[in-house]
């Protein structure tokens, strides 16, 4: 077995003004635990990397690899994690961070067989977004959090997701943004021929590890951190800029474009290549129960409601068998979600600090896990 309890992987390309500060940060935990920290770089020229170097500021944990030639999306994702050898995985976009509780949940998972864990929601807005939209808080987070550690089914879990087609994906068992043992990862990977099958690496693996996972937990403590940059799928989602052709969006893997579902429409948002993504694997996959779940009504009730015209032009082109019982369900569900757009999400609250560094936004969350810490972990503190 490695001693490297948790290897952090974060595949990145161009971003160094979040890549840099986030490198900075996790320097704070050198020397104090068993992990690696490893950075796989596709960017077209990484001067900047090489003026941080320069700086000394590197540390023994860090692992970093720079590759010119242009990859896409899921085979840099893929040449990180063949990298890894810690006991467990998470990997992270380079605007994220870990706070330090993450280190006590990888214990517990360890000393417990637990093959993954998953976390409440924690969103760190980064100085660059707040400029364009300065009505953002620093920082968003959950607030209806349970005591306790609770059990989860992942497989049960994610076939919700399915059902009700709200991506909040907290809950399930996957890699980005969650921890997950590496034996678990190897089987997804002997399996499929990558650790993340379909278009988007988050889904895609999700959708293959729920398949895989037995022992999946919920720890109600901040200790991932999804950060939205300016540049990054979440910050342009916020500014209403994550939209484009399929076919013009470079770092999707070409080679499996052929195979995009006929039911879903053929362009580039988040929630199109997410649905492309997770059906994808699961026609790849040898269990066939999960993919009964998908709620295709409540799927295009999303598109009408978030992207209209997209999905309008797209209906005019597409025949739907049965469609005077399916545009009256559709419509049904639209009601639903129209309402549920204009309602705030129940139990977030928002925060606003002082600097907005990724580090007080870290101390401050690790401040709110106080409460929890001793009655989750108890004496592996």
């Amino acid at each position: 077995m490695s001693d490297i309890s948790l290897s952090i992987i974060i595949p990145t390309k161009d971003r160094y003004q979040y890549l840099i500060p986030v490198i900075r940060y996790f320097k704070r935990f050198s020397g104090k635990y068993d992990f690696e920290l490893i950075v796989e770089d596709n960017s077209s020229c990484n001067k900047e990397w090489n003026n941080f170097v320069s700086k000394k500021l590197l540390f023994p944990e860090l692992k970093y690899e720079y590759v010119p030639e242009k990859r896409d999306i899921v085979a840099n994702c893929d040449a990180a994690f063949l990298r890894a050898v810690g006991v467990y995985n998470i990997m992270l976009g380079d605007d994220d961070f870990v706070t330090e509780d993450i280190f006590s949940a990888v214990d517990f998972c360890s000393k417990n067989c637990i093959d993954s864990a998953c976390f409440p929601l924690a969103w760190y807005n980064w100085p660059d977004l707040i400029e364009k939209i300065p009505s953002l808080p620093s920082l968003t987070i959950t607030n209806d959090l349970i005591l306790g550690i609770k059990v989860l089914d992942a497989k049960e879990e994610f076939a919700n997701v399915l059902r009700t087609q709200r991506y909040r994906l907290e809950p399930i068992s996957k890699v980005y943004h969650g921890i997950v043992r590496r034996k678990i990862l190897e089987n997804c990977y002997k399996e499929f021929g990558t650790f993340f099958p379909g278009y988007s690496p988050d889904i895609g693996n999700a959708s293959a590890l729920c398949q895989e996972v037995k022992e999946h937990v919920y720890f109600p403590i901040y200790a991932v951190v999804a950060g939205f940059g300016g540049k990054s799928a979440g910050g342009l989602g916020a500014q209403k800029r994550h939209v484009g052709r399929v076919d013009s969006v470079d770092f999707l893997p070409k080679s499996i474009l052929s195979h995009w579902s006929t039911k879903i429409p053929y362009v580039w948002t988040g929630s199109t290549v997410w649905a492309a993504s997770i059906l994808y694997v699961l026609d790849k996959s040898s269990d066939d129960d999960l993919s009964q779940h998908f709620s295709f009504s409540r799927f295009y009730a999303y598109m009408l409601v978030s992207h209209p015209s997209i999905f309008l032009r797209w209906l005019s082109n597409f025949r739907i068998r049965n469609s005077f019982l399916t545009l009256i369900g559709l419509w049904l569900i639209v009601y639903d979600r129209l309402v549920s757009f204009k309602l705030p999400p129940s139990g977030m609250v928002e925060i606003n600090l002082e600097n907005s560094s990724i580090l007080e936004a870290s101390c401050k969350l690790e401040s709110l896990n106080s409460n929890h810490r001793i009655a989750i972990f108890g004496d592996i503190i």
